[in-house]
């Protein structure tokens, strides 16, 4: 399985290529307790800029504790907006 970065660079080469990131965490209670959601989303959110591909990236999951943790990292203002789309692939 690929990195994530390794991913992310395949992606650069590919200009029409579009990434959907999926973020999974855990949905056990006991084990939500002690995962820190905020900075597992922190890092993709840091590394989608650093790569500079949120024009072309989606982070979709199926934990909405996992989507709130992306939107609170990533603030989107008039001044800065959000690069990526955020999207719950729950029903």
């Amino acid at each position: 399985m690929p990195l994530l970065s390794e991913l992310i660079e395949l992606c650069q080469t590919k200009p029409h290529m579009l990434l959907n990131i999926e973020l999974k965490g855990p949905e056990d209670v006991e084990i939500a307790k002690s995962y820190d959601f905020d900075l597992a989303a922190l890092k993709v959110v840091q590394m989608i800029d650093e790569y500079e591909i949120g024009y072309k990236t989606m982070i979709s999951s199926f934990s909405a504790r996992m989507l709130q943790s992306v939107i609170s990292t990533s603030p989107s203002t008039i001044q800065k907006p959000r690069q990526f789309v955020v999207q719950s692939i729950r029903n």
